[in-house]
């Protein structure tokens, strides 16, 4: 941080100081001679300093979580009245993308420099499809989502393809039959928030899966982005190196109702609101209106070979 301002020779020692000629103090970057002694100034920006980080450090946790429960705010926002019934239950999967590194420790590039998996990426990929289906952890996914391929370098002629996030999910995709979109950049986690929202809060996810397969350093942000934060169970980092678990956020949403409230023409109830009104009878749960957001993480307990 850069800070310009006044000085004036200082009398001790000759240097700037006070209100004289124009200089430049750097903060955090490089020492810089400054007749700090002469002046309360540097005192001041030095507790300054100090303040806004212990600040950052001691409220981060609850700037995180605050801003999760606005991004359940918008959901229920976006929730269309009558298109979802209580007991609406959702599952969305964040899994990091495959490994990229040979027994080298060198990363899995093509001739254009672009990234992939490498082999034990490519047989994690194809044994994610076993996480899915009928008597497995999750029902086959109705959306796929990957980071986009172009990534962006320190400069223009530095940009690259990376296909690590896409060839995670394509053999799930294959199974499921389901195109993966691939629309959404580093940086793009609250525009794909905000289109998974809609669709949920349409009904259309209700008793289904999506899954998103996403830049590691970016994963809490999109977690965040969908409404999990500590509060709701996500944790607030993911290990650089660990390839082998998964973020699982499920989505219930709940409406108030009265206990003496009849069924309507004698309609019959779905398994999903007659066992939500078990839970309700036995008290052993407690929602608040509208979608409620747990996550949890949890492994794949994939084993290289």
């Amino acid at each position: 941080m850069v800070i310009r301002g006044i000085l004036k020779p200082c009398e001790r020692t000759g240097l700037l100081d006070g209100m004289g000629e124009e200089y430049s103090l750097d903060i955090g970057v490089r020492k810089k001679k400054s007749c700090c002694t002469a002046s309360h100034m540097c005192y001041f920006l030095v507790a300054a300093a100090v303040g806004v980080f212990l600040y950052l450090v001691f409220t981060s946790d609850s700037l995180d979580n605050m801003s999760a429960q606005k991004q359940i705010d918008m959901l229920n926002d976006a929730t269309i009245s009558g298109n979802v019934k209580s007991g609406c239950q959702s599952t969305l999967v964040i899994m990091r993308h495959c490994e990229f590194t040979t027994a080298e420790d060198a990363e899995v590039l093509d001739e254009e420099g672009n990234q992939h998996c490498s082999a034990t990426g490519l047989a994690r990929a194809d044994y994610v499809p076993s996480l899915f289906g009928h008597g497995a952890r999750w029902p086959l996914p109705s959306k796929l989502y990957a980071m986009k391929r172009d990534r962006e370098g320190v400069r223009e002629e530095d940009n690259y393809l990376n296909y690590r996030e896409i060839e995670t999910l394509t053999p799930l995709a294959d199974k499921a039959e389901v195109d993966i979109d691939s629309s959404f950049s580093d940086g793009g986690e609250r525009q794909l928030a905000l289109e998974y929202f809609d669709d949920l809060g349409s009904g259309e996810y209700c008793d289904k899966s999506v899954v998103v397969s996403w830049k590691v350093q970016r994963i809490v942000t999109l977690a965040q982005a969908l409404g999990c934060g500590e509060q709701q169970g996500c944790p607030e980092r993911h290990k650089k190196r660990d390839f082998d678990k998964v973020w699982q956020l499920t989505y219930m949403y709940w409406e108030v109702e009265d206990d003496d409230e009849e069924e309507e023409d004698g309609g019959e109830d779905t398994d999903a609101q007659r066992a939500l009104r078990r839970k309700k009878k036995k008290r052993t749960i407690t929602f608040d209106e509208g979608w409620n957001v747990h996550g949890k993480v949890i492994k794949e307990h994939f084993q290289a070979q």
